[in-house]
């Protein structure tokens, strides 16, 4: 038995065992029977070797993957301002809940997740919320993550100093 035979890799590669990246090798199978198991201290488990369902969105596989620990905040924050997202309006303005003095807007990476009568936004207009809003985003899932309004629109700033804003962002494919 060759040592990439041996290789225990997450599910997530889905190419050669010899080609893994070290953090989805989660580790080195028994030689023989009475052998141990050799964990690899580096092994970032993926979403889906944890367990957690197929996303439905593209913007919801990058929480999964960032609550994981496989992309950086800003990749997350890259998606956020490139997807659509589902939220409840009240009238004209978004319906934030009051808790603990925080206001939080509900924003869902898929209609199946966002409750009946949601909208449907680009994710660059999330920026232009009030400064008090933090954005709860799939809350009560796995990946759910709160992001305050200021801190996606330092980013969005940033990063149009560097790139001009286009209509031509790709549309969430999943």
């Amino acid at each position: 038995m060759g040592l990439t035979d041996r290789l225990l890799i997450d599910p997530a590669h889905e190419g050669d065992p010899a080609d893994a990246p070290d953090h989805l090798i989660a580790g080195l199978l028994p030689e023989t029977p009475d052998g141990e198991f050799v964990p690899n201290p580096g092994y970032l488990p993926s979403p889906r070797a944890m367990g957690w369902p197929e996303p439905l969105s593209t913007l919801e596989g990058a929480l999964q993957d960032f609550a994981a620990g496989h992309v950086s905040r800003a990749v997350l924050y890259g998606v956020i301002l490139h997807s659509p997202v589902h939220l409840l309006m009240d009238g004209d303005r978004v319906a934030v809940v009051e808790d603990a003095g925080v206001a939080l807007l509900a924003v869902h990476t898929h209609e199946s997740f966002a409750p009946e009568g949601h909208t449907l936004i680009p994710g660059r207009a999330l920026p232009a919320l009030p400064d008090d809003v933090v954005l709860a985003f799939d809350p009560g899932r796995a990946s759910s993550f709160e992001l305050p309004v200021t801190i996606l629109r330092a980013y969005a700033s940033e990063i149009a100093a560097i790139v001009p804003e286009t209509d031509t962002a790709p549309e969430d494919s999943k």
